[in-house]
C-alpha cells in the first residue's frame, strides 16, 4: 500500500486566510484512492463546516458547485493521459466526481462512479476536523489498463469561513492565482497492488 503522511496544504500566497493548519494522508490500493483531510486550529469555530442532520432523514447527496464553499478536492491522472478526474466533497458529505478530456476542457459528471464514501469520526471537532474520503476507481477503465503506472494527484481545499471569505489550499500553487487544475501541481505516487 503506498501511503503519504501529514502532507501539509499551503494556502494561496498574498490571500488572507485563517489561522489553521490543513493537511492531508493518502492511501493508493488499486482501485482504492483514500484521503483523509484535517483541519486544525486553536477553535475551528469561524471555519464554515455544516453537518449533515442524521434526525431529520438527511443523507449525502451527490452535488454540483460544492467548492462554492468549504470543499475537500483531490484531482486524479496518469503521466500519459491529457484527461483527468475531480473529486469534490463537502463537509455534510455531498459529493460529485467530474471528469476532463484536459485543462480546464469538456467537464462532465464522471458517471461511472456513482458513490464516494465519507468516514467522519464521532464527536466534536473543537480543535481538529476531519474526514476520509474513499473513492473505488474500479469502474474507470482507463485506469485499469495502466495502473501499473504512475498516479499523478492534486490535493486541494476550499476553506470558507463564517463571514463567507474563502481560502484556496493546495499542496502547491503554481499558477497566478488560485487554480487546482495546474497539472505541475499534482504529485506523482505509484497504485500498489
Amino acid at each position: 500500500m503506498t501511503r503519504s503522511k501529514d502532507w501539509k496544504l499551503v494556502p494561496f500566497p498574498g490571500l488572507e486566510h485563517p489561522e489553521i493548519e490543513v493537511s492531508t494522508e493518502i492511501e493508493l490500493r488499486y482501485p482504492l484512492l483514500q484521503i483523509t483531510y484535517r483541519i486544525q486550529g486553536p477553535d475551528l469555530s469561524s471555519i464554515l463546516l455544516p453537518e449533515i442532520d442524521s434526525r431529520s432523514g438527511s443523507t449525502p447527496l451527490r452535488k454540483d458547485l460544492l467548492w462554492q464553499h468549504t470543499c475537500l478536492e483531490a484531482f486524479l491522472s496518469l503521466p500519459n493521459l491529457n484527461s483527468y478526474w475531480e473529486i469534490n466533497l463537502a463537509p455534510p458529505g455531498h459529493w460529485n466526481v467530474y471528469h476532463f478530456a484536459g485543462y480546464r476542457s469538456e467537464q462532465k459528471t464522471e458517471s461511472r462512479i456513482q458513490k464516494v464514501k465519507f468516514i467522519r469520526p464521532k464527536g466534536s471537532y473543537k480543535d481538529c476536523y476531519e474526514g476520509t474520503v474513499e473513492c473505488d476507481f474500479s469502474p474507470i477503465d482507463e485506469l485499469e489498463k495502466l495502473r501499473t503506472e504512475s498516479l499523478l494527484l492534486g490535493v486541494t481545499s476550499v476553506i470558507e469561513t463564517l463571514d463567507g471569505k474563502k481560502s484556496y489550499w493546495a499542496l502547491t500553487h503554481r499558477g497566478q492565482k488560485p487554480d487546482f487544475h495546474i497539472r505541475e501541481s499534482f504529485k506523482e505516487l505509484k497504485w500498489s497492488r
